[in-house]
């Protein structure tokens, strides 16, 4: 009986394995749609990349990439009140775990001109996501299961990022942020201004902050803790706690407003 399992899951395995390289051969695949003004964009894509663009113009989204052996793949663009909800489906369900077996990356793009939304919501399981600074955007929240982040600056009031596994690039940001990943490093984050609560919380990578300009860290609650790593502060104001594996720094002014928590469990603070 057992054998005949295992036969049979070797033969179901071959078949998923040839079906995936059919489908990565497959036609090319395009798909684009222009886009009303609304209030807040959201994005869910399963495998595709997804490009966040400023470009004067049109504000529009748009797909490319190739279709499965059966089907299509499937674009969805619905309005519900003052919001746009955009949603990629590279497989018809049957052949949804096919997903991972192909190498060809698929692209969503959207293009939002200065202005033409005040929040975005991307969410991607298994893509990367990059976005240009979007001028007029106040509100901007990334989730990725597999993939890594990358933001050309973000200016708004608040920004949210939830990541299981990549790397995050964050470049220069003036907003309230809210990190979570869970496997990778935060590669890079100047906070061009601290106000309000800023928490970033890695599990297993490197975090690397630049703080702003002419800052004095001692009138700003102050909170940084690795379990099992090192704080590197040059020209630190405090001193970092040994606390077992890991280092701790804890500065709480009285009548500050503004919070900079930083928490690593494996890995390293740097702080510049």
């Amino acid at each position: 009986m057992n054998r005949k399992k295992w036969k049979a899951g070797a033969i179901m395995m071959m078949l998923l394995l040839v079906l995936g390289a059919a489908q990565g051969a497959g036609k090319h695949f395009e798909y684009k749609s222009s886009l009303k003004k609304v209030t807040k964009v959201m994005v869910n894509a399963e495998l595709a990349s997804l490009y966040v663009t400023n470009r004067e113009g049109d504000f529009y989204v748009e797909y490319e990439g190739h279709k499965p052996l059966f089907g299509k793949p499937d674009m969805k663009v619905e309005y519900r009140d003052d919001e746009v909800m955009i949603t990629e489906k590279p497989f018809p369900n049957t052949w949804s775990k096919l997903a991972s077996i192909q190498k060809k990356r698929s692209r969503l793009t959207v293009n939002i001109p200065p202005g033409s939304a005040e929040a975005m919501e991307l969410k991607t399981k298994n893509g990367n996501i990059t976005a240009d600074k979007i001028p007029g955007l106040q509100h901007l929240s990334l989730f990725s299961d597999a993939g890594n982040i990358s933001l050309n600056g973000f200016q708004g009031k608040s920004l949210l990022v939830r990541s299981k596994n990549g790397s995050l690039h964050l470049g220069e940001v003036e907003a309230e942020v809210d990190i979570e990943n869970k496997v990778g490093s935060l590669k890079s984050l100047h906070l061009k201004k601290i106000s309000g609560e800023n928490k970033i919380t890695l599990s297993n990578g490197h975090a690397a902050v630049r703080l702003p300009d002419g800052l004095d860290p001692e009138k700003i609650n102050v909170s940084l803790k690795t379990r099992n790593g090192k704080i590197k502060w040059k020209n630190a104001p405090f001193t970092a706690v040994q606390k077992g594996p890991g280092r701790e720094i804890s500065h709480d002014p009285a009548g500050s407003q503004a919070q900079l928590a930083i928490s690593v469990s494996v890995g390293n603070i740097e702080v510049q």
